[in-house]
């Protein structure tokens, strides 16, 4: 399980890399068509297009990472008023419910993302964008979110300190 585990971890953190480049991608892409509209009274043909459908791929890509960080709101105020035992309980089952509303989600974007490929779906603008990319990153985002989830259940329920890859020594060092 700790293995699983571990991989999970590394592929949301592998996930967060490529949706940080995204941002810098959207970023330099946003520059580029402000320059050309500055010069030329003209965008970039396609940018804009690319732009929305990089900006689905950079979310997405990033929730597990957030979820694994803890990056996102959390409100204990119910919690924090229960009993250790109970608080726990409410946890484990609050995350169970999100696993399955999830995996519900990772089912149904992933026949979305099936049918695009398949059509080869684009998004026409100016210029004609593939929208597909940012269908099959949608559910693969989804599915790394929902195995965080049995991560922190697992360590919610065993007590046991978050499963890492990264050495204690180097923890220290990142601390």
């Amino acid at each position: 399980m700790d293995t699983l585990i571990r991989a999970v971890r590394r592929a949301s953190r592998s996930c967060a890399v490529v949706s940080a480049g995204l941002t810098g991608v959207i970023m330099i892409l946003t520059a580029v068509d402000i320059g050309a509209r500055s010069l030329t009274g003209r965008s970039v043909p396609g940018l804009l297009e690319t732009g929305e459908i990089l900006l689905v791929m950079l979310v997405y890509l990033g929730l597990a990472y957030g979820q694994q960080t803890r990056a996102h709101v959390a409100v204990s105020l119910v919690t924090a008023q229960l009993s250790p035992r109970l608080a726990k309980a409410a946890v484990a089952t609050g995350l169970t419910v999100a696993i399955f509303v999830v995996a519900w989600l990772v089912y149904a974007t992933g026949a979305t993302a099936i049918d695009s490929v398949i059509a080869g779906e684009t998004r026409y603008g100016i210029a004609a964008v593939p929208v597909w990319p940012a269908r099959v990153v949608v559910p693969i985002g989804l599915s790394l979110l929902a195995f965080e989830f049995m991560a922190d259940i697992r360590e919610t329920v065993t007590g046991r300190a978050p499963v890492s890859d990264v050495p204690v020594a180097e923890k220290e060092v990142l601390a």
